[in-house]
């Protein structure tokens, strides 16, 4: 079965990486829904997070909290948000999303509640970022 998280982002690393160990690989993404925006992706081919042992669930989460974690301490979010869905990719993967306060840097955080998809359009294509800004954002986040 093909699976496009695990042939372009896990084996071709397809992306900006900011933190890979045994289990995941993070990557800043293109499209920048604000600052910061990471996607997670576990590296063996799983689609739901049930699928895991007790003990490999665990340890995932450590290692996307590590990554969230990395990424409060560059971009000083207000919020960060955790989103697992898999709907469209069916791959297990997180989407850490921080949030700001600042409509400069995210114009609908705390105006009516988020609601992810809601958001993607309203601001889809705003913070979008070169290879060479996002290359440039890993270098910042890699340092924490």
């Amino acid at each position: 079965m093909y699976c496009e998280i695990c042939e372009k982002r896990v084996k071709n690393r397809e992306g900006v990486v900011i933190y890979e160990d045994d289990l995941v690989i993070a990557m800043l993404r293109p499209k920048q829904v604000t600052k910061g925006k990471t996607s997670v992706y576990y590296k063996k081919h799983a689609v739901k997070f049930s699928e895991l042992s007790d003990e490999e669930r665990n340890a995932l989460m450590n290692s996307v909290v590590k990554v969230a974690k990395m990424l409060e301490k560059t971009f000083k979010p207000d919020h960060m948000n955790y989103a697992l869905m898999g709907n469209y990719w069916p791959h297990l993967h997180w989407h850490l999303i921080p949030r700001y306060k600042d409509k400069n840097k995210d114009n609908f955080f705390f105006k009516d509640g988020l609601e992810y998809p809601i958001l993607g359009r309203m601001i889809q294509g705003k913070f979008d970022a070169s290879k060479e800004e996002l290359e440039k954002l890993a270098e910042e986040i890699k340092k924490n």
